[in-house]
């Protein structure tokens, strides 16, 4: 609730950071806080504990798959996506804050 609370925040100081949300879920991970996928679009984002949300374009669902099921978020991210899909800053939302 407070994530959602402090995204429709965001949204009113900054518009353009509600374009194209996918709905995302949270993640264990170091630098991510939640992931999430279109499978119409083939579109996965994900969003960085400092607000920013990123995107990969033509991602296979097998891809996200494995992402999600991944039992190390960060390795694997960094070998399925972040090595192998351009990816582009599509949003700055208000930063969470782990503790």
């Amino acid at each position: 609730m407070l994530i959602e609370l402090m995204r429709s925040l965001s949204a009113l100081i900054n518009p353009w950071a509600k374009a194209a949300e996918i709905d995302r879920h949270f993640v264990q991970s170091l630098s991510i806080v939640a992931a999430g996928y279109d499978s119409t679009t083939k579109a996965l984002q994900f969003e960085y504990f400092n607000g920013l949300v990123y995107e990969a374009c033509d991602v296979p669902q097998t891809t996200y798959d494995k992402l999600r099921n991944s039992k190390c978020f960060d390795r694997d991210f960094d070998h399925f996506v972040a090595s192998e899909f351009e990816l582009h800053r599509v949003a700055r939302l208000l930063p969470v804050f782990a503790g």
